[in-house]
């Protein structure tokens, strides 16, 4: 039997709500550092996402029949396995001249302007309706360096998002069984049993 397996998450929302709050707070460039594509003018944000990582002691399964496109009962079932997942974000913020000589444009001051945005509606709601939801983020990592005659001040900040993943497969389901047999009473005697059919939906 053939096995379709859908997208248990929809990377492609994810990965634009992250890029466009990086991009909307700091004011500068991001690229996904994954991408093949040439490395953009200082300042710009360096963008990559670690996991994503099960949470809890599993999936929660459910059993639902599937409804045709007029809305009503197929007959058929599926069952979803629904969970939480956690990622974390990596935003690498690379300033260089000119903005290594103005304060407010240092990587530090991007990074705890994302920091901040964080806990603004304006900028977590669309998070939120991308299906993140913000946890926690770590200290600001300092990783400036040299690169030939040029200085690039550059911090790191991380920031952990849970999000749902959710998939379905079609399954089959045991609607009647007959129970037939025997039973052994506590005298020793054999009451027969059944048959007895037993409906899985005796209201329908």
């Amino acid at each position: 039997m053939a096995i379709d397996i859908q997208d248990p998450i929809s990377w492609q929302t994810v990965e634009d709500a992250i890029y466009d709050w990086v991009t909307r707070v700091t004011e500068v460039n991001a690229q996904w550092a994954d991408q093949a594509d040439p490395q953009t003018d200082l300042p710009f944000c360096l963008l990559s996402i670690d996991g994503p990582t099960e949470i809890g002691s599993g999936d929660e399964k459910r059993v639902a029949e599937k409804l045709g496109s007029t809305g009503l009962p197929t007959g058929l079932y599926e069952m979803e396995h629904r969970g939480q997942r956690e990622i974390t974000v990596e935003v690498q913020i690379n300033a260089g001249p000119p903005n290594n000589e103005d304060p407010s444009c240092y990587s530090r001051a991007l990074g705890t302007r994302l920091q901040s945005s964080l806990n603004m509606e304006a900028f977590w709601r669309p998070l939120d309706n991308a299906g993140l939801a913000y946890i926690a983020y770590n200290p600001l990592l300092d990783a400036s360096l040299n690169v030939a005659d040029l200085y690039v001040d550059r911090k790191i900040l991380e920031v952990r998002f849970t999000l749902a993943s959710s998939v379905t497969e079609d399954i089959e389901i045991i609607e009647r069984a007959t129970i037939n047999g025997e039973l052994n009473r506590p005298d020793g005697s054999v009451m027969d049993v059944g048959p007895i059919d037993v409906d899985a939906n005796p209201g329908s």
